[in-house]
C-alpha cells in the first residue's frame, strides 16, 4: 500500500483568490478545514489568478483545494461520506472548496520522524509512517495530529488516473512495501 499527499500540479493550473481578499482572514480562522464538517457555509466569489490550463482542480490553498463541478461529480460517487464541497463562484462559474472531512488517527507516530514547536505542536512531518489497516478503505483523509495535509490511498489515485480529471497530482509519502518503517519525503 502506498500512500499519496494530494496536490495540484503547479506547472499546468490556474489558482484561484478571493474576490475580497479581506475575507481570506475570517473565512480560514472561522471554517479551519482541519477533517470537520463546516456548518453554516456562506459561498465566496473567487477569481482567477493566472493564465495556465482550465483544470479539473485549482490551487487556493494547499489544505483545501478548489475544484470543478465535474471533479465533485466524481468525488459525490465514489466516496461523498469522506469529503464536503463548499460553494464558491467565479462569475457565472461554480465550484468547490474541497473539505476532506475522513480524519482517521492513522499516523504511526513511533514510526513517523516528526519535528515539533517548542509548545509541543507538530511543526513538521518529515516522513511518514502509517498503520495501514485503519485506511485500507479509504480514499482521501487526514490525521488529527496534522490535519493540514491531504492524503490519498492507492485506490484514490487510481480512480482518477482512470478519469480524464486535469491537474491532480499525487506525491508518494509513504509505501509499506518498501520499508514498513518510513519513506522520507523529497
Amino acid at each position: 500500500m502506498k500512500i499519496w499527499r494530494l496536490e495540484y500540479d503547479l506547472d499546468i493550473v490556474q489558482g484561484f483568490v478571493l474576490k475580497d481578499q479581506g475575507l481570506r482572514e475570517t473565512i480560514m480562522a472561522r471554517n479551519n478545514f482541519r477533517g470537520h464538517s463546516i456548518q453554516n457555509w456562506e459561498y465566496v466569489e473567487v477569481k482567477r489568478s493566472g493564465r495556465k490550463a482550465i483544470c479539473d482542480i485549482y490551487a487556493f490553498s494547499v489544505q483545501h483545494p478548489i475544484v470543478s463541478v465535474k471533479s465533485s461529480e466524481f468525488f459525490k460517487l465514489y466516496f461523498p461520506e469522506e469529503i464536503q464541497l463548499l460553494d464558491v463562484f467565479n462569475g457565472k462559474e461554480k465550484f468547490y472548496i474541497l473539505n476532506v472531512i475522513n480524519l482517521i488517527d492513522c499516523l504511526d507516530m513511533d514510526k513517523s520522524k516528526i519535528e515539533y514547536f517548542s509548545s509541543g505542536r507538530i511543526m513538521e512531518v518529515v516522513s511518514y509512517s502509517f498503520k495501514p489497516d485503519l485506511i485500507k478503505e479509504s480514499y482521501l483523509f487526514k490525521v488529527p495530529q496534522y490535519p493540514s495535509k491531504i492524503f490519498a490511498t492507492d485506490r484514490m489515485k487510481k480512480l482518477v488516473e482512470s478519469t480524464d480529471l486535469i491537474g491532480y497530482k499525487f506525491v508518494e509519502v509513504w509505501n509499506s512495501e518498501r520499508d514498513t518503517n518510513r519513506v522520507d519525503m523529497l
